[in-house]
């Protein structure tokens, strides 16, 4: 069995801002802001989540769940103590925020879908007050980019898994995507697997059990591989990628995001060492989705903190530094490492 190793040079062809004018009109409208300094700096910062912009706060104290105010009380929480001081609320990044807003204002749903170069912070949705990725303000942009392991991965790790490090270097220019958000049905998405420019596998992206799953993709599969083999085999520099794909109600597709063709790319309904085998959907692509009695297990992204990865790896001396103080003073409770 061979193992497909990727270079640096899939996983920065694999980048948002790479492939999208490629693909510009299968994908959800897009605009992208190259983040500076100060925004990279903010999005890496460790510690409590200060989002950026400063919420407004009542001018006095408000009243109870009666209507009610106590007098007495009434301005015990107006702190008198002299060794107290205001501390300003500062906007590391103000001019993105500006931009965030404007575009969130220009959409017809007045919401937006965040991104990085490669990921989206779908590990972050218990933030999301509706458990989605809808942000309607910059401070909801923010909290999930800094609350996402997938996004501080994109950060910070972004080429662990190439199997040319050595080589020079080609720093990533992050930037970040502000994708038009739109309700998606789950059962219409599909991640397809690409291996020396022939797709050998496709599954459901969902992960629940529906009646109708195979029906469906009875209906589709045909245009799911006319799709594959005329708009994006010829199009994609790699011999071997994943792409994730949308079938549309209407005729068409949308495309939401290229992977390289190997671990960590979450594979889903297969093992990747089915996937790496030569034999493996050469006759035609095998087909899998939720038959009722399996239990699809989370990606690596979702299961376990990404510190606890890299300590686990040894790509992190730091961590571990970090992580030994925890143990030594106590202070570890299995929610202690904080990416």
């Amino acid at each position: 069995m061979e193992t497909y190793k990727f270079e640096k040079k899939d996983v920065l062809w694999c980048q948002l801002q790479n492939w999208y004018p490629i693909f510009k009109r299968f994908c959800p409208k897009t605009e992208f802001f190259q983040l500076d300094k100060c925004a990279l700096n903010y999005l890496k910062s460790d510690g409590s989540i200060i989002l950026p912009e400063e919420e407004a706060t009542p001018a006095g104290p408000q009243p109870d769940i009666f209507g009610q105010v106590d007098s007495d009380n009434a301005f015990s929480d107006w702190s008198t103590d002299e060794e107290s001081e205001f501390v300003p609320h500062i906007n590391p990044v103000p001019d993105l925020c500006r931009n965030i807003r404007r575009v969130i204002g220009e959409r017809a749903r007045k919401s937006v879908v965040p991104k990085l170069n490669w990921s989206c912070p779908s590990d972050a949705l218990h933030f999301s007050p509706d458990q989605s990725l809808k942000c309607m303000s910059p401070n909801e942009v923010f909290l999930l980019l800094k609350s996402s392991d997938k996004i501080n991965h994109d950060l910070t790790y972004p080429f662990e898994n190439c199997h040319n490090t050595t080589e020079a270097d080609e720093s990533p220019v992050y930037t970040l995507a502000l994708q038009e958000f739109a309700k998606l049905a789950p059962s219409r998405e599909f991640r397809c697997f690409i291996r020396e420019k022939q797709p050998v596998a496709i599954c459901s992206r969902s992960t629940t059990f529906s009646d109708d799953e195979e029906d469906f993709f009875d209906e589709v599969y045909e245009a799911i591989l006319e799709f594959i083999d005329l708009q994006i085999i010829p199009k994609v520099e790699l011999s071997s990628f994943v792409v994730d794909v949308y079938k549309k109600e209407a005729d068409g597709f949308l495309i939401f995001g290229f992977s390289p063709f190997g671990l960590p790319t979450w594979s889903m309904y297969f093992s990747w060492k089915e996937l790496y085998d030569e034999n493996f959907g050469v006759e035609e692509p095998v087909y899998r989705f939720n038959e009722g009695e399996q239990v699809i297990g989370l990606s690596q992204d979702n299961r376990v903190p990404l510190d606890a990865i890299h300590i686990s790896q040894g790509l992190d001396s730091q961590k571990l530094v970090d992580y030994m103080k925890l143990v030594k003073e106590g202070n570890l409770d299995g929610e202690g490492l904080q990416s």
